[in-house]
């Protein structure tokens, strides 16, 4: 249905059927919360232990960060800590000198100290 091409009163009516559908939801929404709030209540449960995750010895996801790890290795303005995928930059130098990635890591010329 195009709101355009309705009237002034057919859009009115429109507007009064959909803010009827608003509240007939909203006190479905309102009766449901209110049957969950009085089940947990009587379990004496949170949403939260509900939801909690299944391990209780690990910690919840918010409280895992990723922890910034220091470069190890530089050449110019480039900088890479050694851990994963090795940059472009390391895989230039490895070919150029004909040593693999991991002998690139004993070159002492390109470890920050």
């Amino acid at each position: 249905m195009a709101a355009k091409k309705l009237s002034v009163s057919e859009l009115q009516a429109l507007i009064r059927d959909a803010k009827s559908e608003i509240e007939k939801r909203q006190k479905r929404l309102d009766r449901v919360k209110a049957k969950v709030d009085t089940i947990l209540k009587n379990e004496d449960v949170t949403l939260d232990d509900l939801y909690a995750t299944r391990n209780p010895s690990k910690r919840p996801a918010v409280a895992r960060r990723k922890r910034k790890v220091k470069p190890v290795y530089k050449s110019g303005n480039n900088t890479w800590t050694g851990r994963g995928r090795a940059p472009g930059w390391v895989v230039k130098i490895c070919e150029k000198d004909g040593v693999d990635v991991i002998k690139f890591k004993t070159l002492s010329q390109y470890k920050i100290l």
